[in-house]
């Protein structure tokens, strides 16, 4: 459990760091067929359609340089990515550059 609480921890911390003029940060969490969904969005400075298919590689940085200076080693979504499919989840993203990001974690769960 204590991974998981890094995974939201690691994904909330994102949503502020990546909406430096402020706007809303929102957590969604549901119920899609056997799967726990949860979404997390921000109103921020969003992710080019060239970069998405790299956030969850190790060391892989956005780069932003040109509008923010926002630091970071590029491993959170490597972990993030890493612990939600060691739970036996999927996560993704959709984004759009300064619109925002949602990123989706669909994780099993047993009903008891």
């Amino acid at each position: 459990m204590d991974k998981m609480v890094q995974v939201f921890l690691n994904l909330l911390d994102n949503a502020i760091k990546f909406s430096p003029d402020g706007g809303k940060i929102s957590i969604k969490a549901g119920v899609k067929g056997k799967m726990v969904r949860c979404d997390i969005s921000d109103q921020g400075i969003g992710i080019a359609k060239r970069d998405i298919p790299h956030i969850f590689k190790k060391f892989y940085r956005v780069d932003n340089s040109d509008k923010y200076e926002i630091s970071g080693t590029g491993l959170g979504l490597s972990i993030v990515k890493h612990i939600v499919e060691s739970h036996g989840g999927k996560i993704s993203v959709r984004s759009k550059l300064r619109k925002g990001s949602t990123f989706t974690m669909l994780l099993p769960f047993e009903r008891s």
